[in-house]
């Protein structure tokens, strides 16, 4: 039995998926659910989302990211701290509120080349910065790092190159 007194904890519902929509002329090859939830931290059963997103029409990166908790961040750029190197990203953000949390998130494009030194830097961190701020460190990046890996070294390989 493990007992966890202060942590973050991987979505259980993560999956990849490659989706097509003739409608919209969509050709999306995605994460979905690449999170963590805080446990007993200073922001207490909190969501963090950070799923990448490849769209092959346009042959472009994205990464979705969103918070949820008990508090506004005001969020309007997402810094990561990738092996000493900042890479900082403008967050337009949609925010809303429900079920008593507060909800923000964006779909940030991302350069290929910023994509890879996150994904597969030593030490990743990441702050979401606006009015407040609120820090994930590099041990609590790594589940989600771990998915990004897995992601980047399967199905998005053929695009990374």
């Amino acid at each position: 039995m493990c007992f966890c007194v202060s942590c973050y904890v991987p979505s259980v519902n993560y999956k990849e998926v490659d989706e097509f929509d003739p409608y919209e002329k969509t050709d999306i090859l995605k994460q979905v659910d690449n999170g963590i939830m805080s446990f007993m931290k200073e922001c207490n059963v909190c969501w963090f989302y950070f799923d990448i997103i490849y769209d092959k029409a346009w042959k472009s990166f994205h990464m979705y990211i969103s918070s949820s908790g008990d508090d506004w961040l005001f969020i309007n750029k997402v810094m990561f701290l990738a092996d000493g190197d900042v890479i900082e990203l403008p967050f337009g953000g949609n925010i809303d509120l429900g079920y008593g949390d507060v909800y923000e998130w964006d779909t940030i494009n991302i350069s290929k080349q910023n994509l890879k030194k996150i994904v597969n830097a030593q030490n990743v961190s990441c702050r979401l910065s606006g009015n407040y701020y609120y820090e994930l460190k590099n041990n609590d990046m790594k589940p989600i790092q771990e998915m990004w890996k897995q992601f980047t070294n399967g199905k998005l390989k053929q695009y990374l190159n």
